[in-house]
């Protein structure tokens, strides 16, 4: 709502305290709209592209020269089942992949009509993606955060759609370099540094309860057959449950 429907500022306009944000941070907030080539933004923020506060990162390595070593795999299927990636190692993957700085945002090129915008929690030194993905960084004023929510939005998705190529619903794709000159609001940078502020550690606290999550189904799995079948006493699978759930939080 910062950055699309401009919520802070329409509050200020009319005379309302922004929600959920203190007064240090309501006051970096302009009370006036003026008009853009893009419609109505907040006062003093400019119009520009994606590439001014995103920055596409490009080049390929190849896994299968490394057989023992062991990577994070962010692919579309691992994106389409939980939003984790898959461990395996390099013996494993049989083509070139992308690598995933920890600062990174991932966005398919792939069908953008079906929206998969990822933003990876703590990345190993050898996290890749699958080249389906386009990995951005956030450029010196800007922050991963809002690269994800300004992804997410319903009116960048709608543009992502108008610039695909292919007749196939399911092989269309977009190509990277014009994601990068989509025109897009650009924030100041003490709007974008409070933002960051507020924004980063919900995403944490969301990681967090998804590898929480996991490990619970995983647990449930292993453990459910074995006191069905008398093999497990209750009080051993609640240690079980304990030391697994404090192994994930410390991921």
């Amino acid at each position: 709502s910062w950055f699309v429907d401009f919520d802070p500022v329409r509050a200020k306009m009319e005379g309302r305290a922004p929600e959920g944000m203190n007064e240090a941070t309501a006051a970096l907030f302009p009370d006036a709209l003026e008009e853009s080539e893009l419609g109505w933004v907040p006062k003093g923020w400019r119009m520009g592209e994606v590439g001014d506060f995103a920055r596409l990162r490009k080049g390929t390595v190849n896994p299968g020269i490394q057989p023992d070593t062991v990577f994070e795999h962010f692919s579309l299927p691992a994106f389409d089942d939980d939003q984790r990636p898959v461990i395996e190692q390099g013996a494993t993957i049989k083509s070139n992949k992308t690598p995933v700085p920890s600062d990174a945002v991932l966005l398919s090129k792939l069908n953008p009509h079906i929206p998969r915008i990822w933003l990876p929690g703590t990345s190993g030194r050898n996290a890749i993606c699958s080249t389906e993905f386009l990995v951005f960084q956030p450029t010196v004023a800007s922050c991963r955060e809002l690269i994800y929510c300004a992804f997410s939005s319903t009116a960048f998705i709608a543009r992502l759609q108008q610039l695909v190529t292919g007749t196939s619903n399911s092989h269309q794709r977009i190509k990277p370099d014009q994601v990068a000159k989509i025109e897009h609001v650009v924030p100041t940078p003490t709007v974008v540094k409070a933002f960051e502020s507020l924004a980063a550690p919900l995403f944490e606290r969301v990681h967090a309860n998804r590898l929480q999550a996991q490990t619970l189904s995983t647990l449930r799995d292993t453990l459910l057959p074995r006191l069905i079948s008398g093999q497990l006493r209750l009080p051993e699978a609640q240690a079980a449950t304990e030391a697994a759930l404090s192994d994930a939080l410390q991921e």
